[in-house]
């Protein structure tokens, strides 16, 4: 993954993304995230803000909509140290952020993320 596309922070882009606590101050935007929690279980969302101390809303794109985030308690949440910057920028700065935009940046946030799984269980160093 070279390019504009999905930047990691915090990785250097070649160690394994880092399982953070399940906190609002983990849950800074475009960071991803994956619920642990609730019927959609396994799903990898962005944060797009939060909501209180205990509250963050998340959005995928494609189900849960920018327009329309889910409400997910921290607690039912896992968040990895890999952020979108390009929707963190965007999101910090009050700017909108597309589906499209958002979908494309989780997509290649969730490939880098089992790339370096993967490569930690072969025992392969890139």
């Amino acid at each position: 993954m070279s390019g504009s596309g999905g930047e990691k922070s915090g990785t250097g882009g070649q160690s394994t993304p880092r399982r953070l606590p399940s906190s609002v101050h983990s849950a800074v935007p475009g960071r991803l995230a994956c619920s642990v929690q609730g019927r959609d279980r396994g799903r990898f969302y962005l944060v797009v803000g939060t909501q209180g101390d205990n509250f963050v809303l998340v959005a995928d794109g494609v189900v849960r909509k920018v327009e329309r985030p889910k409400k997910k308690n921290v607690k039912h949440l896992v968040f990895y140290d890999l952020v979108a910057e390009s929707i963190a920028g965007r999101l910090s700065a009050g700017r909108r952020v597309t589906n499209e935009e958002l979908q494309s940046e989780l997509e290649n946030l969730v490939l880098a993320f089992e790339v370096s799984t993967t490569e930690k269980e072969v025992g392969l160093k890139t």
